[in-house]
């Protein structure tokens, strides 16, 4: 796989909240009060630029943010076929059909 387009398409806005989220309350019950989520990529394992920090006290309450932050990814309206000769959405016979009828609800084929 294109290990930049995998960084550039990485969801680093909500999938750290969710696992900080539901790992919470178990690492409060251990004494932990901060807790920092890390992404490595096995193709690039030396990268240090996938992280976020939480403080776990003020995560327990996010609820709210995280719904928000899922409307947003819901409400995305594009989509990019990767073009790999092995994929089988992008070569398959139904696509042309596939990406009107995407088109036809507004969502944007690139």
């Amino acid at each position: 796989e294109d290990i930049e387009r995998g960084k550039e398409n990485m969801d680093m806005d909500l999938m750290p909240k969710i696992y900080a989220l539901l790992a919470a309350k178990d690492l409060k019950e251990k004494g932990y009060n901060k807790a920092r989520f890390k992404v490595r990529f096995w193709q690039d394992s030396l990268e240090e630029d996938f992280f976020e920090e939480f403080d776990l006290d003020l995560v327990s309450g996010s609820e709210y943010l995280f719904k928000q932050k899922l409307e947003k990814i819901l409400g995305n309206k594009s989509l990019k076929f990767c073009e790999k000769g092995f994929c089988s959405a992008c070569n398959n016979k139904g696509r042309e059909q596939f990406i009107l009828e995407l088109e036809k609800l507004g969502i944007l084929v690139d």
